[in-house]
């Protein structure tokens, strides 16, 4: 494709991440029509993915890079989860990849499926929900293929990245005082929201900022914390 269009890697690469983008909004729009959501809240909603997938990206510079590919798989799963409605399957399994992709961004999956998700279900109920059997299926068949094709990441990287994260990541401090500073509008603008939805944010929320703190703290990794701010939004824009 690159040589037929005669462009560059970094825009064909670009091109796509925008493809993905519209093809997991579109997804959204999908599951917010079925599950019956009222147009108002609906569009709030999409409207926020839309800022949080394609415009707010290339400010954090995480286009195309890892924690982008998470939101652009997960996000229709996500949002069907913060607003109490059952997901679609495939939109679970799609979640299931984007939260393979980094061992950490399974502390947003353990946070959705404990707090978020239909209400009134108890344990017994979640444990049978189908996003934790696909979530459980992908991660296994995820796990055993890397340990096919290249068991030299468990046997040689894993150990290599805990001895050289540790050196290289931002300091405690400064990942505390952004983290910090990311929660505080969230806690500003979330009280648009409905009582059930702001129960559900302030969890996400939670979890995002745990998967920014086990990570490196790098520049592009504050779009984890930005995150929450781009949905909190839909409750000002459709409640």
């Amino acid at each position: 494709i690159i040589k037929w269009l005669d462009t560059s890697p970094s825009v064909t690469l670009h091109a796509y991440a925008m493809l993905a983008a519209a093809l997991s909004l579109l997804a959204l729009a999908q599951a917010l029509k079925k599950a019956g959501i009222e147009k108002v809240t609906s569009s709030g909603w999409f409207l926020a993915a839309v800022f949080a997938l394609v415009i707010l990206p290339p400010f954090c510079g995480v286009l195309c890079d890892r924690e982008y590919w998470l939101y652009v798989l997960a996000l229709p799963w996500m949002v069907q989860m913060l607003l109490g409605v059952p997901p679609l399957l495939y939109t679970a399994v799609f979640a299931a990849v984007g939260f393979c992709i980094k061992p950490f961004n399974l502390v947003l999956f353990v946070a959705l499926w404990l707090f978020a998700g239909p209400t009134g279900r108890s344990l017994s109920q979640k444990l049978r929900a189908p996003s934790l059997w696909i979530m459980g299926g992908v991660g296994v068949l995820y796990a055993a293929a890397v340990w096919l094709l290249y068991p030299d990441y468990y046997l040689k990287m894993i150990p290599l990245a805990s001895v050289a994260y540790p050196q290289i990541q931002v300091p405690l401090l400064i990942k505390l005082t952004k983290a910090g500073w990311a929660v505080i509008p969230v806690a500003l603008l979330y009280h648009a929201a409905p009582g059930p939805v702001r129960m559900r944010l302030s969890i996400f929320t939670a979890a995002s900022v745990a998967v920014y703190m086990l990570n490196s703290g790098w520049t592009y990794v504050d779009y984890v914390l930005v995150f929450p701010l781009a949905l909190t939004l839909a409750a000002f824009l459709g409640g």
